[in-house]
């Protein structure tokens, strides 16, 4: 039997109403596609804000709250604190500490070679995470006196010092420059190296700054060897401060003035130590000045990324 079939505009009733269309479906194959997140054009041509960290740096606070800062350099503190209290105990037990070494002492003058002792252990230490520079300078300002136990001092200093500038140069520059590109405080300090030269250099010798830190910086920094080798020379006043000390150290035990006297003490460990404050000042300006121009370079950066990642969208 014959049915009715049904009009074709019937049909396309809801295709003539707008108000009845429904949504084409997506293909299996359309949904498939994966999306890939475009930058927006006025990003691209914005310079980015700073990050969280630039404009704590840029404001002077930490970047982070002080108890996160205390869990990630814990380790750092922990040796600084050591030290400290290292120091305090040789100037608190001077004497027993003396007579401790006396066979020591004694052994070495009967052997003309016993400096290659300190001398390998002042080598050794120079090698970062290791320290106790200072406890060995002011060992030998113990046994040996200002001019030879500065001596040792210095001869450490400059194997120790150029060991580490190789060593940072040929097996860990890369790992280095990783940190500079990530590290606000780094790349500030290394773009001030950079641009200061040989002074810039010296000054870092003279201040507070860990030996380790400098030379691992200078290395990273493209500096020629002589040049720093100059820099180490100039720096060696704050070798002699702890070479000083012991030798105070001992006068005090013997009751002698080799060191000078009291005044003259006095004067000569001022000296160093305005020195030292003095280098701190003269580099903690220069950073100061230097690290609005670190950010912006920073921010320029990923504003280039952007850039390129908007270009291969474009192109692919």
């Amino acid at each position: 039997m014959y049915r009715h079939q049904p009009d074709s505009s019937t049909e396309l009733a809801p295709l003539n109403n707008p108000a009845l269309a429904q949504p084409r479906p997506v293909h299996q194959w359309n949904a498939s596609i994966p999306t890939q997140d475009v930058p927006f054009r006025g990003d691209i041509n914005r310079t980015p804000s700073p990050t969280p960290s630039e404009q704590a740096a840029l404001e002077g606070r930490l970047p982070y709250p002080l108890p996160v800062m205390l869990k990630m350099y814990w380790k750092q503190i922990l040796v600084a604190v050591i030290m400290i209290a290292a120091l305090i105990t040789i100037f608190a037990l001077n004497e027993k500490i003396l007579d401790a070494l006396r066979p020591v002492k004694s052994w070495m003058d009967d052997h003309p070679w016993g400096f290659v002792i300190p001398l390998a252990i002042y080598v050794v230490v120079s090698f970062p995470p290791l320290t106790g520079q200072e406890l060995v300078s002011m060992f030998c300002g113990m046994i040996w006196g200002l001019g030879p136990g500065f001596g040792i001092v210095a001869a450490g200093t400059l194997i120790g010092e150029i060991l580490v500038f190789f060593a940072v140069k040929y097996f860990f520059l890369e790992r280095i420059q990783k940190k500079e590109k990530s590290t606000i405080t780094y790349a500030t300090y290394a773009r001030v190296v950079r641009e200061g030269g040989w002074l810039m250099c010296a000054a870092f010798r003279l201040s507070i700054l860990p030996p380790h830190f400098v030379t691992v910086l200078i290395a990273a920094c493209d500096v020629p060897l002589g040049v720093y080798i100059i820099a180490i020379v100039l720096g060696f006043p704050r070798q002699l401060l702890p070479v000083y000390l012991g030798v105070i150290l001992e006068d005090a035990d013997e009751g002698t003035t080799t060191g000078g006297p009291k005044a003259v003490k006095g004067i000569f460990i001022a000296a160093i130590v305005v020195i030292t404050i003095v280098s701190g000042r003269y580099i903690g300006g220069k950073v100061k000045k230097m690290k609005p121009e670190v950010i912006y370079a920073r921010r320029k950066a990923r504003q280039q990324k952007m850039v390129d990642s908007a270009q291969s969208f474009e192109y692919a």
